[in-house]
């Protein structure tokens, strides 16, 4: 989990766009698409949800402020982690 994928979960263009983790042949990863295609279960986080805990600022495509990025990240890691275990 890194900033990079806060920042793709930001600025998706898909409908209702959600970071979610990926299970496959080559292991696990982490993903963003829409949120249609992902099983409820596997996802971390929602578009709206970032947008809410990093403030207005990313929604007019503003930098959040790399300490709430950062904090961020670390609460997503968790997610991710859990999620990971359970699928």
């Amino acid at each position: 989990m890194t900033r990079d994928h806060v920042a793709q979960l930001l600025a998706s263009g898909a409908v209702d766009p959600v970071m979610y983790v990926l299970r496959d042949e080559d292991g696990v990863s982490i993903a963003v698409g829409s949120e249609f295609r992902v099983n409820d279960r596997h996802v971390i986080a929602h578009h709206h949800e970032a947008v809410d805990e990093l403030g207005s600022a990313a929604e007019y495509g503003e930098e959040p402020s790399a300490e709430d990025v950062a904090s961020y990240v670390e609460f997503l890691q968790g997610e991710a982690e859990r999620i990971a275990e359970d699928i």
